[in-house]
C-alpha cells in the first residue's frame, strides 16, 4: 500500500483492501473515507473491517451524476467531525486529493 501525506492529518491512497486496513491503523489513521463509486469498492466489508479496528468509516462516492458541491459539502462535514488522521482512497487517488483541495479552499 502506497500512502501519500497531503497534510498533517490527511493521507490518500489507491484502492484499499480489508487486509490493508490494519496497516493503516498501525500508521495511526483513525478514519477512512471511501471516494470510490459504490459499485467499485467492497464498502460493507471495509466498513466491518474498520469497525473491528476501531476506525470510523465514511463514504463520499465519486459519481458523475452527483453534484460536485454536494460531494464537497459531505466531505467537509466528515472532515470537521471525524477523528484524525484521515485516509481517503479511490483507484486513481485523484478523488480524495480533489475533495481535500476543494474543501481546504472553501475553508480559507
Amino acid at each position: 500500500m502506497s500512502i501519500t501525506r497531503l497534510a498533517i492529518d490527511f493521507y490518500v491512497t489507491s484502492s484499499l483492501s480489508s487486509d490493508e486496513l490494519e496497516a493503516a491503523a498501525q500508521l495511526g489513521v483513525r478514519s477512512i473515507v471511501n471516494n470510490e463509486p459504490d459499485q467499485e469498492a467492497e464498502s460493507e466489508s471495509l466498513r466491518r473491517g474498520a469497525d473491528a479496528l476501531g476506525l470510523s468509516y465514511h463514504s463520499v462516492p465519486s459519481h458523475k451524476n452527483v453534484d460536485e458541491q454536494t460531494q464537497i459539502s459531505s466531505f467537509i462535514d466528515i472532515m470537521e467531525h471525524c477523528e484524525k488522521p484521515v485516509l481517503a482512497f479511490c483507484k486513481s487517488v485523484s478523488n480524495g486529493i480533489s475533495l481535500w483541495v476543494m474543501s481546504e479552499t472553501r475553508h480559507k
